[in-house]
């Protein structure tokens, strides 16, 4: 008897929980151990006695939501040219800030874009049609130079196949000749070159119809047609190496027309979910047709609900249209970034993204990246120039070629000081904003960021009470419109823009061995905190009689130690279910069954039972 593929789901349902249903799905195999390395240099400060204007209170045990790599991507497109490749500038920037992956070989040319520069002889009628050739251009970055950026980098790579040239195609099979060549871009990357890229994208925003292959002889795509083009693609280059991972585009809205594209995800989802590994979505927030400077400070940090809202829209498309489960597919945001004109390069926007991170974290994305690298000043209506996306600065009037923006510095902190495990923070205050984490050693990483225009002095404590050393980094500016910023009250001298160049060398601020650090956090600030624990700690009110016990046991969800350690539950399968570091674990959520748990080289084994 033949098994249908729900059928076969629904009957491993109760094996392959929780493991498999979590929403960062196969991203999960890019987790990886991580210390937060503390500075051997420190700027000590007073604590500051006076009354908090807020409280921090963390926890020091993860909430069991992991902190992977690949949220630290961003977009690397052909635009930026072969220079980049010996650019020392650029180099150290991008060597220092460590883009965990990058996607190349950008957005909406993705869709004009042959790889090898055999670019058709004739197409359809198209008007958003502008072919790019990977090869034959002498300043473009190509194909070749993208993956030798990537070695010399240390980044992974990501790439976007062209979807659209199966619409616009002349051939007589134009389905199939486009999805042949997607085939032989990922052989020629992964067989011929022997880089071994693992994630791979079929178009970018098909659903736009500023897409090339959108309109193509008055025939407009929609969610079914774009479905069959994933499908003979995902065969053709699975075919190709059966190791990748494809994903498909989806809408953060469905609905009709409008936003949603003319349901888009209702038409697309169900036929092709069997065969992508991941769903793809963008996000710019807030928009304005006529003039981006229009779009408001409050309207942008008022807009990061959408990072929410955009992965349940897609998981709520799953469950209405499909037999799945909701989260059946783990979610890439592979493009996202604020609008506002001036603004994208001014404070504000480091306030926003480090809220963004920290949103895309807590809703469990599996994989995340900023557009882009390396974008380019625009000319403003008022204001002076702005609109520029890049890490960095580009033809910038003010700045010399390559000088970091406000993004650039808190994708740099960030990864300094998270750890690689979520864990709830609690925050009193007004205009405070805060994400936690731990590390495989126990140190806890903080993200803290004060929207107020002016200074609020707060008390940052761990939950459980501990003694231990605070060191962190802010990065502020008076005005959240200030395009010049300080860290930790160091600016640059030379421009009227910009952050500190020795960035590298600016030491952390730093309070020791106090319960509570009593910090004053700058006007439109994000601080990057890191608390290291000390050896001695207070009493913890659960005394265990013995030290390697786990009580209670059998559990119905909440067990308990003596001693903060780090630790791995390890499930009936021998799978990884949870790591992080504590004296607690709530298995509320996980099936009934034994458990080992791992402390310190000691293996304890639990029961779990309603």
């Amino acid at each position: 008897m033949k098994i249908s593929t729900r059928s076969f789901w629904l009957n491993c349902l109760a094996i392959l929980a929780p493991f498999a249903l979590s929403s960062q799905g196969i991203f999960l195999t890019e987790q990886e151990g991580k210390t937060i390395e503390i500075p051997s240099s420190y700027s000590t400060v007073n604590n500051n006695s006076t009354a908090p204007d807020g409280t921090i209170t963390f926890e020091r045990i993860t909430n069991g939501i992991p902190i992977l790599p690949t949220l630290y991507g961003n977009n690397a497109a052909s635009w930026m040219g072969k220079k980049i490749l010996t650019d020392p500038v650029r180099k150290r920037h991008l060597k220092n800030v460590n883009v965990t992956y990058m996607r190349f070989p950008g957005g909406n040319l993705s869709n004009n874009y042959f790889w090898d520069g055999n670019i058709p002889s004739s197409v359809k009628a198209d008007n958003n049609y502008n072919p790019i050739s990977g090869t034959d251009n002498v300043w473009r970055l190509g194909v070749d130079d993208f993956l030798d950026l990537c070695d010399s980098l240390g980044n992974k790579p990501v790439i976007c196949v062209n979807a659209s040239y199966a619409r616009y195609g002349n051939g007589g099979s134009p389905l199939a000749e486009a999805a042949h060549y997607a085939a032989d871009f990922v052989r020629y990357v992964n067989k011929t070159k022997g880089k071994n890229v693992k994630y791979w994208e079929i178009g970018n925003e098909n659903y736009g119809s500023w897409q090339a292959g959108y309109l193509v002889n008055n025939d407009t795509i929609d969610g079914a047609k774009y479905a069959e083009i994933v499908k003979v693609f995902a065969d053709s280059m699975k075919a190709a190496d059966s190791t990748i991972k494809v994903g498909a585009v989806a809408v953060e809205e469905d609905a009709e027309k409008g936003s949603g594209h003319n349901w888009w995800n209702k038409k697309m989802i169900p036929l092709c979910i069997e065969k992508v590994d991941f769903w793809i979505t963008h996000q710019y927030f807030v928009f304005d047709k006529n003039d981006w400077n229009n779009i408001t400070v409050d309207e942008i940090l008022n807009s990061t609900h959408l990072v929410g809202e955009s992965i349940e829209n897609v998981y709520s498309s799953v469950e209405k249209y499909t037999s799945y489960p909701r989260d059946y597919l783990p979610v890439a945001m592979t493009e996202y970034n604020l609008r506002g004109g001036t603004k994208e390069v001014a404070q504000v926007a480091a306030l926003f993204i480090a809220e963004c991170i920290g949103e895309f974290i807590k809703n469990k994305y599996g994989m995340v990246m900023l557009w882009d690298i390396q974008n380019g000043t625009k000319s403003a209506t008022s204001d002076g120039p702005g609109g520029d996306h890049g890490f960095y600065s580009w033809n910038d009037p003010v700045l010399p070629n390559g000088t970091p923006r406000p993004s650039f510095f808190t994708y740099y902190y960030l990864q300094k000081v998270l750890g690689n495990n979520s864990s709830n923070v609690h925050v009193v205050g007004d205009s405070l904003i805060a994400y936690g984490s731990v590390d495989d050693s126990g140190k806890n990483g903080l993200v803290i960021i004060n929207q107020s225009d002016s200074v609020k002095k707060i008390s940052v404590q761990p939950s459980d009470n501990s003694l231990g050393n605070y060191y962190w980094y802010s990065l502020h500016a008076d005005l959240k419109t200030d395009k010049k910023f300080k860290i930790n009250n160091e600016q640059n001298n030379s421009y009227s823009e910009g952050g500190p160049d020795n960035y590298e060398s600016i030491p952390p601020f730093s309070l020791s061995l106090v319960t509570n650090a009593n910090i004053s956090l700058q006007p439109n600030s994000v601080n990057f905190i890191v608390f290291e624990p000390s050896m001695v700690t207070k009493t913890s009110s659960l005394q265990l009689l013995n030290v390697d016990a786990i009580f209670p046991n059998p559990s119905q969800g909440l067990i308990y130690w003596n001693q903060h350690s780090t630790y791995q539950i390890i499930d009936q399968q021998g799978k990884i279910v949870l790591r992080g570091y504590g004296n607690k674990v709530n298995l509320e959520s996980f099936p009934d069954g034994t458990y080992q748990v791992i402390r310190n080289q000691t293996v304890s084994t639990i029961t779990k039972a309603n």
